[in-house]
C-alpha cells in the first residue's frame, strides 16, 4: 500500500526547514553574554558621529604656514570641518568645534551647528579664523563632531580628529644680535667680520621643492683687523651695507618642521681693504685683508638643531681655514612680543 504523508509530519519538516534562518539571523549575539547582545543590537540601531576632514585655506604653502608680526598676530584663515554620521540612524542637529592648539594650551576655538544627518551623510562647517594670535610653534587644528553631547551616538571614542601635519607658526623676522666670524692668522694678526646694530633676517618665502623657510639678510657688516706683532702694528677696517645682501648664501633658511635652520651672509665679492702697518724704528709697510663671510657652523654642519618654539637660536662652532682657525658666533631673536 503506497505511505501516507499525515500532516503532522509534514509540519514537523517545515518547522526544521526554518531552523538555519533563525540561526543565521541570531549569529551575531548568539554566543556573546546577555549584556553584550544587547549593546550590539542597540549601537546597530544609533547614530556615531566622526570628523572625516580638516582643511586649512588661505594659509600660503603646502602644507600650509602662519607668518606672525611682532604682536604675534596671524593672518586672516579659513578652516573647513567636515561632519560624518557613519552609524546606522539618523543624528539630529548636533555642535562641532574646532579648537587650535600649541603645546596643549588652546589659543583659539568656536563652535558650529551641524544640521540632520541620516546614515552615511556629511556636512561641512566653515569657521573663520582672523583674531588668533601665536608664538612661535607648532600649531594643531582639533576638531570634535557632537561637541556638547546631544546625540546618544553608539561610539563617543571616535569623535575627535587632529589635523596631520601641524601648522608651523613663523616670525615674520629674526633680529641679528651677534653674528661674527674671527680667523687668528698667527704672527699677531686676527681678522674679524661681524654685523653692526640693527641688521635683521625678513621673511622672504617658502621654498617648496626644499621644504623651508627662507628670510633674506639686510644692514650693514663691519670687517677689521689687527696686525700687532714682532714690534710692529696696524689696524684696518671697512665695512657694507646691502638691503638685502644677494645669493642664497646670504639667507637664513628655516626646516619646514621647525626642527633645524642654517645662516649667513656671503661677503666674498666685497673689495679687500687697505691699511698701513708701522714698525719700530718707523718702517712702514701696506697690508691688505679681505671681508670673512659669516655662517651658522656647528661640528661637521651648518645646520644646528632648534625647537620648534625656540625665540632665540644662537651657537658657536669652530673650523680649520686656510687663513687659520675660524670661530663662529651667533645669537638670533625673534621679533615677537617681548623679546
Amino acid at each position: 500500500m503506497p505511505s501516507t504523508l499525515h500532516p503532522l509530519p509534514r509540519a514537523r519538516r517545515a518547522l526544521a526547514a526554518l531552523v538555519p534562518v533563525a540561526a543565521v539571523a541570531a549569529a551575531s549575539t548568539a554566543f556573546l553574554p546577555l549584556s553584550e547582545a544587547a549593546g550590539a543590537t542597540q549601537a546597530a540601531g544609533k547614530p556615531d558621529l566622526i570628523v572625516t576632514i580638516i582643511t586649512v585655506q588661505e594659509l600660503p604653502g603646502h602644507p600650509p604656514y602662519i607668518v606672525v608680526d611682532e604682536q604675534t598676530r596671524a593672518q586672516r584663515f579659513t578652516v573647513k570641518v567636515v561632519t560624518k554620521n557613519v552609524g546606522n540612524a539618523t543624528a539630529g542637529r548636533s555642535v562641532t568645534q574646532l579648537k587650535l592648539e600649541k603645546d596643549g594650551k588652546s589659543l583659539w576655538k568656536k563652535q558650529e551647528t551641524v544640521g540632520r544627518l541620516t546614515p552615511g551623510m556629511y556636512r561641512t562647517s566653515t569657521f573663520v579664523v582672523d583674531d588668533l594670535k601665536a608664538d612661535p610653534g607648532l600649531l594643531h587644528a582639533v576638531a570634535t563632531a557632537d561637541f556638547t553631547k546631544q546625540i546618544a551616538e553608539s561610539s563617543d571614542n571616535n569623535n575627535t580628529k587632529t589635523k596631520r601635519p601641524a601648522i608651523p607658526v613663523i616670525p615674520r623676522e629674526w633680529k641679528v644680535i651677534t653674528f661674527r666670524t674671527t680667523v687668528n692668522s698667527g704672527g699677531g694678526v686676527s681678522t674679524t667680520t661681524q654685523t653692526a646694530n640693527g641688521f635683521y633676517y625678513l621673511f622672504s618665502h617658502f621654498d617648496e621643492p626644499k621644504k623651508w623657510f627662507v628670510y633674506k639678510s639686510y644692514g650693514r657688516v663691519n670687517a677689521k683687523q689687527d696686525f700687532v706683532g714682532g714690534g710692529c702694528e696696524g689696524h684696518g677696517s671697512a665695512h657694507d651695507t646691502n638691503n638685502p645682501w644677494p645669493g642664497g648664501d646670504s639667507e637664513l633658511v628655516v626646516r619646514g618642521d621647525l626642527s633645524a635652520y642654517s645662516a649667513g651672509v656671503d661677503t666674498s665679492s666685497e673689495p679687500p681693504a687697505h691699511y698701513t702697518v708701522t714698525c719700530t724704528g718707523g718702517v712702514q709697510f701696506p697690508e691688505t685683508f679681505g671681508y670673512l663671510s659669516l655662517v651658522t657652523w656647528v661640528g661637521t654642519h651648518s645646520f644646528p638643531s632648534m625647537k620648534p618654539d625656540d625665540i632665540t637660536l644662537e651657537g658657536q662652532g669652530k673650523a680649520t681655514t686656510p687663513a687659520g682657525p675660524a670661530k663662529y658666533t651667533w645669537v638670533f631673536n625673534a621679533r615677537v612680543s617681548g623679546v
